[in-house]
């Protein structure tokens, strides 16, 4: 008031959530911790010291958790939690329990700098879901990461718990939770050499805090050192959010989810709406690439259009039947559209075996560098006929290099004639989700083997729970250091490093495969350990919503200081979906199949004989390979007997010379 006398009001309802309020005797303790507490005094009252309740780490363990260099920090930054100034760390725990079946493992541990107290909470996918809204769901996607790890900084709160009725004060006291709203807005956000999100303005001076090795020293930057040690505790209202003047940091509202960036799903589908119904000028001025082509094929009469999306991030091929399905052809699939990503070098082919209107076709999407053009073809393996559309633009690219487009090209046959890369594969068999043997994790991380893992690839809809849609499975994740096969035998005979190998130096990448719990679309995530301002890469497969689906991608891509030829068949003879990648310097490889508990339950790998499988690759040879091709309307009989006529031939010419 006037006087400057302050007067606290408190009204209790326990009708509305049903909760019994405090007893007198329950209050008068906390008044009496508050007049024997030693903090000193502000505004002539004591401040009230809460205390802590049990939390994931003690004191001492959450000591020694931040001193150890060993642990993976995502984030690092300061703010005020529960109105007292706290240093933040968000790390991956994937040694945490359960840590095998979630995507998402994060433990969180904050400091009270006033009082010097370690406060933890451990988070994964089923506690994240039942915090966000549901239309912050998408949060959850691994492509999402950091705008999940911002959203998890700015939501944490102080929760206080008094002791039960029957004076067991177990459980009472403070502890970290995250709520559902935000209770902070803070700066931007960006990646260090280390990988941790610090805030931009965060640099040694005068920037954002730091712990040092082996220590508890804080270096604080200017305006967070010259908070006061003795501020006090204050809970904050429910829905309340710190403004700029009392944190001290400037304001960023979280994207709307709407604003995220968009994942490209590699594959073909079915558009929501027809997008060629739209004016054609309206799509050419979002578009970079844009062509237009009216074909016969195989009996129907097909519009084909090629473009980029409206963000510039996928190249979009689409299908449209407009005359010559007939019967129970006609109500069957009549736009069928199949997309690439965009992004990154322009080296990347994607083919795979549909049916549109009842006719089997292949449709095959590539994308070059020199020239720059984005090409499409769409064969008909019955009548053997092709109608090709390409855009270019003239944008000079890098060229790539010879060799890695030819390594590419064997890479794709060897995939698709025998499911796996190289003469010999040593397949090994692991169990779903994080992996965990050897026990050791710098032996773990140097396995050569291809890895088979067994899991259920389809589910019904009503066999999945309705608050499971928006779930991920995570599948396999591991780490690999990125060493010649030579190396790696060596370490897998001697059980440890070899001689002569630096680890430190050694680059390292974290792999991921996740996939959605009510259909088949699959992340697979690539990211590089220790490299500065480089996210995950992340490969989208797109369910092809059929009971055999056959698709088939290669790429060149930049993965931090790496460049890897990334590839992927979805193939149904098994139902199997194989994932590869290399670096061709040192010539590292590894290899991932996912076959399908069901079709394979011993967990054979071999692939049966596909004719679309034989069609798909003959396409890829006559028009991306390398190497050269035949033509579609060339019998191999006839190549059989014309070579065999040549060889005669030759050998008649011989036996002249050798006579004269």
């Amino acid at each position: 008031d006037n006087a400057g006398e302050w007067s606290l009001a408190l009204a209790v309802d326990s009708s509305a959530v049903g909760l019994v309020p405090p007893s007198r005797d329950q209050l008068a303790a906390i008044a009496d911790r508050g007049r024997e507490s030693t903090a000193p005094a502000i505004g002539g009252c004591a401040q009230i010291t809460m205390p802590v309740a049990p939390q994931v780490l003690s004191q001492d363990a959450a000591r020694e958790y931040l001193a150890d260099d060993r642990k993976y920090c995502l984030l690092c930054a300061s703010r005020k939690v529960g109105g007292s100034l706290a240093e933040v760390w968000i790390f991956d725990e994937p040694d945490a329990p359960e840590a095998a079946f979630h995507v998402n493992n994060l433990l969180v541990v904050t400091q009270d700098l006033s009082r010097g107290l370690y406060l933890s909470l451990r988070l994964h996918d089923r506690t994240l879901q039942k915090v966000l809204k549901e239309e912050e769901q998408e949060l959850l996607e691994p492509e999402n990461r950091t705008v999940l790890l911002e959203h998890v900084f700015c939501s944490l709160d102080l929760s206080l718990s008094l002791p039960a009725p029957d004076g067991n004060p177990s459980g009472h006291g403070e502890r970290l939770v995250m709520m559902g709203h935000r209770t902070a807005e803070v700066g931007p956000l960006h990646l260090d050499a280390t990988g941790t999100l610090r805030m931009a303005s965060a640099q040694p001076k005068g920037g954002l805090s730091t712990l040092k090795s082996g220590t508890d020293t804080l270096a604080l930057p200017d305006l967070l050192a010259a908070a006061p040690a003795s501020a006090p505790l204050a809970l904050p209202a429910p829905g309340h959010a710190f403004d700029d003047e009392n944190d001290g940091a400037s304001m960023l509202a979280l994207p709307a989810p709407s604003k995220l960036p968009m994942a490209v799903h590699i594959g073909g589908f079915v558009p929501d709406e027809d997008p060629l119904l739209a004016a054609p000028g309206i799509k050419a001025g979002h578009a970079r690439f844009f062509a237009h082509r009216e074909v016969c094929l195989g009996g129907l009469e097909l519009a084909l259009d090629l473009r980029t999306d409206d963000q510039g991030l996928a190249h979009v091929l689409t299908l449209r039947c407009t005359a010559g399905a007939t019967g129970a052809d006609a109500a069957e699939e009549q736009v069928l559209s199949v997309q690439i990503p965009a992004d990154g070098e322009p080296t990347r082919a994607y083919l795979e075996h549909r049916t549109l209107c009842g006719v089997p076709v292949v449709i095959t999407l590539a994308q070059y560098a020199f020239p720059h053009e984005v090409r499409a073809v769409v064969f008909d393996p019955k009548t053997q006929e092709e109608a090709t559309l390409s855009a270019g633009s003239d944008d000079i690219l890098p060229l790539v290099e010879r060799s890695s487009r030819d390594r590419l090209s064997d890479a794709v046959e060897q995939l698709a004639k025998f499911g796996v890369l190289g003469p010999t594969c040593d397949f090994r068999v692991v169990p779903v989700g994080r992996e965990i043997f050897p026990l050791d994790m710098t032996l773990r991380s140097l396995q050569a083997h291809a890895l088979v893992v067994k899991t259920k690839l389809s589910h019904s809809a009503n066999a999945v729970p309705s608050g499971d849609f928006a779930s991920r499975e995570l599948v396999f994740s591991c780490s690999r250091y990125i060493l010649s096969p030579a190396v790696l035998a060596d370490a897998a005979s001697t059980k440890e490093v070899p001689v002569g190998v630096d680890l430190d130096k050694t680059p390292q990448l974290k792999l991921s495969l996740t996939k959605k719990g009510y259909c088949q679309d699959f992340t697979f995530s690539i990211e590089q350990v220790g490299v500065q301002d480089t996210l995950p890469h992340m490969i989208h497969i797109r369910d092809k919503l059929t009971t055999r689906p056959l698709g088939i991608f290669a790429e060149i891509r930049q993965v931090g200081d790496l460049r890897l030829l990334i590839l992927f068949l979805d193939d149904a003879a098994p139902r199997a979906l194989r994932l590869a990648i290399v670096e061709p310097t040192s010539g590292w490889c590894f290899q991932l199949v996912v076959v399908d508990e069901e079709s394979a339950p011993s967990g054979s790998t071999k692939m049966a004989a596909s004719m679309p499988r034989h069609e798909l690759l003959q396409v890829f040879r006559r028009h991306i390979s390398t190497k050269g091709a035949l033509p579609p309307n060339l019998p191999m009989q006839a190549l059989a007997i014309t070579a065999g006529s040549q060889a005669s031939a030759q050998q008649q010419q011989q036996q002249q010379q050798q006579q004269q």
